[in-house]
């Protein structure tokens, strides 16, 4: 068995593909995940090899695929005289999941965090919350832990604040903290944002037309009546109540309308 270290740029990833004769199915989602990581300079190397039993590539078409992909040229561990047994060994220990990630770089409520980070990360990048899930599965563990390293103050932020108001009311906590997330990172101010949370949490003071105050009975019926509420209708449905807030609109019901997708939120 022999381990060295090449240099391997998309024509020779295309030879070394060559040699993947009977693999696992290849995932496009995970090498487009790759790819995006090589081409922007996530990429790291981290000492995990390129794997061959002489005659066949058993582990690393993912990562050469990307390479093929991106176009980029990376320096990878290339390791060779394993045998076909040693397939059913590899890839089979527990990955690291982002919220593992989150909390190395310092996160706190790491469960909530990692989701809010995530949801935060693919609607900055236009992803839709509702229907296809397929894009928020091309977000690598890099680009959203970069995500959070350049937003942590928010992400916490949002984290405390959804989890104040999940107390309060019920419903997720990471669909609460992405909901006031998605309104302070298009516009609306963090400081309204902070009244907008006391008053829908405190209730108090509000008047039957208020639409903060349709929305905190909503929350509260949703909750008592057990109905399961997607993670987009809580965004939607909180960002266009904040809108009607700060236009002063009077509103006495809030409810949800047929594929509705979230407003522009009102710039403060």
């Amino acid at each position: 068995m022999a381990m060295r270290l090449m240099t391997i740029g998309p024509e020779q990833a295309a030879t070394l593909l060559k040699l993947n004769h009977n693999n696992r199915l290849l995932n496009m989602t995970t090498v487009i995940r790759y790819a995006s990581d090589m081409s922007t300079g996530r990429w790291r190397n981290v000492g995990d090899p390129i794997r061959f039993n002489g005659t066949d590539l058993l582990d690393g078409q993912h990562r050469l695929s990307a390479i093929v992909m991106s176009g980029v040229t990376l320096e990878m561990y290339v390791i060779d005289g394993l045998t076909q047994d040693d397939m059913a060994v590899i890839d089979t220990g527990k990955p690291r999941t982002l919220g593992d990630t989150l909390r190395w770089a310092g996160a706190t409520n790491v469960s909530a965090t990692a989701g809010i980070t995530r949801k935060l990360c693919g609607l900055a990048k236009g992803y839709n919350l509702g229907g296809d899930t397929t894009p928020y599965a091309r977000l690598s563990k890099s680009e959203q832990l970069e995500f959070y390293q350049n937003n942590t103050e928010l992400v916490e932020w949002a984290g405390r604040s959804g989890l104040r108001i999940h107390r309060q009311l019920g419903g997720g906590k990471v669909s609460w903290g992405t909901a006031l997330g998605y309104l302070v990172t298009n516009g609306a101010a963090r400081l309204n944002v902070d009244e907008f949370v006391s008053i829908l949490c405190e209730g108090i003071e509000l008047t039957d037309s208020s639409p903060i105050w349709a929305l905190r009975n909503w929350a509260i019926r949703m909750t008592v009546q057990r109905k399961r509420v997607r993670e987009d209708q809580i965004v939607i449905i909180t960002v266009r109540a904040y809108n009607h807030w700060r236009n002063g609109t009077k509103i006495k019901q809030m409810k949800m309308i047929s594929n509705e997708q979230i407003q522009p939120v009102v710039v403060d």
